[in-house]
């Protein structure tokens, strides 16, 4: 009877030792686990936003070398007709406009467009602009001022150097990442500045796509390990166990060997 009444608690003790050790693992693990699922995601985000860059440098330093800077100078003193908003009779401006055409056609992310300083301090004025053909109701005018202010956007940088924005931000004309680059002169003077818009959809799609991929592998993965672990406690507390056992067996057959 003394035995029956042991057993039980053996029993109880051995689940208790297993489902400690179990917990522990599980926690130290999801905590790992937690730590590198954000290390990895940051990692491969890092990454990601990496390559939008150098698409996005490359596509406006392509698209800077398809603009002859005679042309350009020539078509930034194109004086509108009455009534008009856009040169559209001027072979100068009808060029520009299908070469910004044929970057989008190579890029199909890349809006481009084009800008001369104006006469004011941050003032820049508009010569080509893409969503003139892909978005006509809410475009721009040709020559009309635009506030470069470099609180609000780092667009006015783009005269001067390559400048590149890959927090997304908003404007009258949608969310983007930008960059931009001088467009310069035979003498090396920057004559007006080309800039790359790609929506900032793509870098919410990236992150999450990413999220959802990893949150999946990561989920499989620790779901595996939880299972390996309860096996592995299986395995490690089976001797604890038997030790147990037998030593409950001892206790039991000296008491009774005294009392004879």
């Amino acid at each position: 009877m003394l035995l029956a009444m042991l057993r039980p608690a053996t029993s109880h003790r051995f689940m208790s030792l297993r489902s400690k050790l179990l917990f522990s693992f599980t926690l130290v693990c999801g905590v790992a686990f937690s730590g590198l699922y954000w290390w990895f995601y940051s990692f491969v985000t890092q990454r990601a936003l990496d390559r939008l860059e150098t698409d996005l440098v490359e596509t406006l330093q392509g698209a800077i070398a398809g603009v002859n800077p005679q042309e350009f100078s020539a078509l930034a003193a194109v004086k509108l007709k009455p009534g008009q908003d856009l040169p559209v009779d001027s072979p100068l401006y009808q060029r520009h406009q299908s070469w910004l055409i044929n970057v989008q056609r190579i890029e199909p992310r890349a809006n481009p467009y084009t800008l001369i300083k104006g006469k004011k301090p941050h003032d820049a004025l508009w010569l080509g602009d893409i969503l003139r053909v892909t978005q006509r109701d809410n475009s721009t005018a040709f020559l009309e001022s635009y506030d470069a202010d470099p609180a609000k956007t780092r667009l006015y940088q783009g005269f001067t150097k390559l400048t590149v924005t890959l927090d997304p931000y908003t404007d009258p004309w949608g969310s983007w990442i930008s960059a931009y680059a001088p467009i310069n002169n035979e003498h090396g003077q920057s004559i007006g500045l080309m800039g790359i818009d790609f929506r900032a959809d793509d870098i919410l799609t990236i992150r999450q796509e990413l999220q959802r991929k990893l949150a999946i592998a990561f989920a499989i993965a620790y779901l595996v390990l939880i299972l390996l672990l309860y096996l592995l406690s299986r395995i490690f507390t089976k001797p604890i166990l038997e030790l147990t056992k037998a030593l409950s067996l001892i206790h039991i057959s000296e008491p009774t060997r005294l009392r004879r």
